[in-house]
């Protein structure tokens, strides 16, 4: 490109985003909010719709997205009262909500502390509202965004950080402010079934977010194969243009992809088959109370330790012949793939290869165990 072809190019942008400016001022002055759209979020186990996320839609010239009319805004010092009309339309449709689901609605951390956001916040309780934390300006003050979340969680609401796994800022908001829901960029989702390094990281986060008592939600699923790959990895939650695209009305899942995740699920072989009820224990027991059960019970070989939530926290394995030794704990979903779990398995530590996996649910809780030799027996006779 020349330079002049260059200058052209930067002449044309400047036109549209002052025209956008021009644009976004008359709009929020006129105080008529875009158009609200909903894309359904899904618990991805049984593929039912738990909540909604409200998405904006611009219908007037120019015509580029919602994250550039959001920028337009911000440039002229009006994000807070743009994203104002927004929420109160957002807010406005609960009662359209279907029973049990929740609504999302995107605000970036110093919207939030704006008075016209929080004017909004106090008008009544915000149950069954999600406020997912959105990157468009660096957090200056940390104390007071937290302090604003508190708030919202003292009326009824909860708070997302979203793009989890796509940058600095967005581990640091999951760190700082202790999120409900975590919302993983869907750059992460995409392809997730080609690429081991990043079922590894989605692994990671579901470790993670289970430890803080966050929920995950999987953004960009368009493929059966990702879905299914999620679900292998105990994912609780997600969306995408596969579940669902943003629509005016607030829709469920399509009958017939629920039929064709069931057969693509049927057709892998995976560890459900080979769960045991195991025996547990609550995490702060001491050794003496361990060595009791194992004596009570010469067939166990391991005891899953629980915290108070149910959720596993170590195994104890026995050790000589009085000694007891605490493990960690590899965690498997019930529609993980055997030979992916095995595989996973049998790169650990020597002294543990051979522990049993712990199964939980997609909360992280326990279910039971799967003893590794039963999935090495039923892999060998095939």
């Amino acid at each position: 490109m020349s330079s002049s072809d260059r200058a052209n190019t930067q002449s044309l942008g400047a036109r549209v985003e002052s025209e956008l400016e021009r644009e976004v001022d008359a709009l929020i002055h006129s105080a008529q909010a875009p158009t609200v759209v909903f894309q359904p979020i899904a618990h991805l186990p049984q593929l039912r719709v738990v909540g909604y996320e409200a998405l904006s839609r611009f219908s007037a010239q120019p015509r580029v997205s919602p994250d550039q009319w959001f920028a337009a805004a911000a440039r002229i010092g009006r994000e807070a009262d743009l994203s104002a009309l927004v929420l109160e339309k957002a807010l406005s449709t609960r009662a359209s909500l279907p029973r049990r689901t929740f609504l999302t609605v995107n605000i970036s951390p110093e919207v939030l502390l704006s008075n016209a956001i929080q004017t909004l916040l106090e008008v009544g309780p915000l149950d069954r509202m999600v406020f997912e934390l959105t990157e468009h300006a660096i957090v200056t003050d940390y104390d007071q965004v937290a302090a604003a979340i508190a708030r919202v969680r003292e009326l009824g609401g909860f708070v997302a950080v979203d793009d989890a796994g796509a940058g600095y800022a967005s581990m640091h908001h999951i760190l700082t402010l202790h999120p409900d829901f975590v919302k993983l960029d869907g750059s992460l989702v995409a392809d997730l079934h080609r690429d081991p390094a990043k079922s590894a990281l989605v692994e990671m986060f579901g470790e993670f977010t289970s430890r803080i008592d966050a929920w995950l939600i999987a953004e960009g699923i368009e493929s059966s194969d990702d879905l299914h790959r999620l679900r292998q990895l105990g994912v609780p939650l997600g969306q995408g243009y596969l579940l669902g695209r943003p629509a005016e009305a607030m829709t469920g899942i399509d009958p017939l992809l629920k039929t064709r995740t069931r057969d693509l699920c049927e057709s892998r072989e995976t560890v459900a088959p080979f769960i045991e009820a195991g025996q547990t224990a609550s995490a702060d027991s001491d050794d003496s109370v361990l060595r009791t059960i194992f004596d009570a019970n010469p067939e166990v070989a391991a005891i899953a330790l629980l915290d108070a939530s149910g959720r596993p926290i170590h195994l104890a394995a026995r050790c000589g012949e009085r000694d007891v030794a605490r493990h960690n704990t590899m965690r498997v979903n019930r529609a993980a793939d055997r030979r992916e779990v095995l595989r996973r398995a049998m790169t650990r530590p020597r002294h543990t290869r051979f522990d049993p996996l712990v199964c939980c649910d997609e909360n992280g809780q326990y279910i039971g165990m799967v003893p590794i030799d039963a999935l090495i027996s039923s892999l060998a006779a095939r």
